[in-house]
């Protein structure tokens, strides 16, 4: 059981656990923590001992217990690495995922995202004492672009009306098929399809 509850083990068995739900196929292969030889290595040793289930379209964590113990190991992961995260208001994880608001600085590993990117391409708001950032409970750093902040600040229900009007304005130069994916990918499809469908309504009635 120690061989298979480490390591790679528990970053993927993280990522099948999030929400009791486990996760598309497609989405498995974008997040893994791992290469694919060694996710493929792991799939087999955690599918031989009943842990994970596989099939055409989805991977999940199959038993109960392993489950909840893959969830609490992420949340403590998101406490200690949130916890040098100053005035922190609130963390939000999607699988490895985590977007973090706060009224003060984070650690140099987070990157700006959210309200705090979409200020650089034009957002037309007032700037709060806030700032959104994004790390990976993986360990990985990357730039976040446009689109993927733009999905990060649909999480927060409170910047709706000027994350309506950022779209609205800057459409034409966005990538809506990824932003469409992304937005699937962090679980606010529906909220984006419920904004653009608004929008293309307010525009037809003018």
């Amino acid at each position: 059981m120690e061989e298979w509850l480490s390591g790679h083990s528990l970053g993927i068995l993280a990522l099948s656990s999030f929400e009791k739900q486990g996760v598309p196929l497609d989405i498995f292969w974008q997040e893994a923590p791992c290469s694919k030889p060694t996710a493929y290595k792991v799939l087999i040793r955690l599918g031989s001992a009943g842990v994970l289930a596989k099939d055409a379209v989805s991977i999940r964590t199959a038993d109960k217990g392993v489950e909840t113990f893959a969830n609490d190991y992420a949340t403590n992961l998101v406490n200690i690495a949130t916890s040098p995260v100053k005035l922190l208001k609130v963390s939000i994880r999607v699988r490895l995922h985590v977007i973090v608001r706060a009224e003060g600085e984070a650690p140099k590993d987070f990157s700006p995202t959210g309200i705090s990117v979409l200020f650089e391409h034009g957002l037309e708001a007032m700037r709060t004492s806030y700032n959104d950032y994004y790390f990976n409970l993986s360990g990985k750093q990357r730039k976040i672009g446009v689109e993927e902040a733009f999905a990060h600040a649909l999480l927060f229900e409170q910047d709706s009306m000027v994350l309506a009007l950022f779209l609205m304005k800057n459409k034409a130069k966005m990538n809506i098929a990824r932003l469409r994916a992304l937005a699937r990918q962090y679980g606010v499809a529906e909220k984006l399809a419920t904004m653009r469908d608004a929008l293309d309504y307010a525009e037809k009635a003018v």
